[in-house]
C-alpha cells in the first residue's frame, strides 16, 4: 500500500473497498491474489508492501488470510469448489520475487511439479 499521507493511498484504498463491497454482497468467501499493485508502494516492490496490503484487507473484511498465498509466500493452493471443479491460486509475482533472490530454476520446477 502507498503511504497513508499520499493521494495514491486514498485512490488505492477506495478501489479495494469498492471491489470488496461488491464481493461481500455476493459471497461469504473471498480470495485475493496479490498482483503488482499489492507488492508496490508506488516506488519499489517489497514483501513489506505486500504485508501492508494484506493487513489492510483483513481489517476491512472479517476474514483472516483473505490474501492467497498468505504473506506473499507459500505453495500454490488448491481450493475444491465442487466435486468437479477446483481453483488453483498462485501468486506469480511471488515466484518472480523468489527468482530475483537467485532461486528461479527451483521455483519454476517446484511450481510445475506441484501442478502436475
Amino acid at each position: 500500500m502507498p503511504d497513508e499521507e499520499t493521494t495514491q493511498y486514498a485512490i488505492t484504498s477506495n478501489a479495494i473497498k469498492q471491489c470488496l463491497n461488491v464481493l461481500t454482497d455476493k459471497t461469504d468467501k473471498i480470495f485475493f491474489i496479490p498482483g503488482n499493485n499489492e507488492w508496490s508502494d508506488g516506488k519499489q516492490y517489497t514483501l513489506e508492501n505486500l504485508h501492508s496490503t494484506e493487513h489492510f484487507l483483513e481489517e476491512i473484511v472479517s476474514q483472516q488470510d483473505i490474501m492467497r498465498p498468505s504473506q506473499g509466500c507459500g505453495d500454490p493452493e488448491i481450493i475444491e469448489l465442487t466435486n468437479d471443479l477446483i481453483l488453483v491460486l498462485v501468486d506469480s509475482h511471488e515466484r518472480m520475487y523468489i527468482s530475483n533472490e537467485g532461486r528461479s530454476l527451483v521455483a519454476k520446477i517446484f511450481t510445475f511439479e506441484f501442478l502436475k
